[in-house]
């Protein structure tokens, strides 16, 4: 899970944010020993993952801090 500071609108605050990581080296190394097979699967994951950073406190989507 990454974290970064960001804002959340909704406590009106900075917070440290979090993100969902999708494996990307845990599905860089199925590929290879897989022959390309696991290719469709990593792509899946990719695509369902969440990218929003959200706030651990409410739950909302926050906005990036300059």
């Amino acid at each position: 899970m990454a974290k970064e500071r960001r804002y959340c609108p909704e406590c009106n605050k900075k917070v440290l944010a979090e993100k969902q990581s999708s494996g990307f080296l845990l599905h860089i190394i199925l590929i290879v020993l897989s022959g390309g097979l696991w290719i469709p699967f990593a792509l899946l994951a990719a695509m369902l993952s969440p990218s929003d950073w959200l706030c651990p406190n409410c739950g909302a989507r926050t906005k990036f801090i300059w």
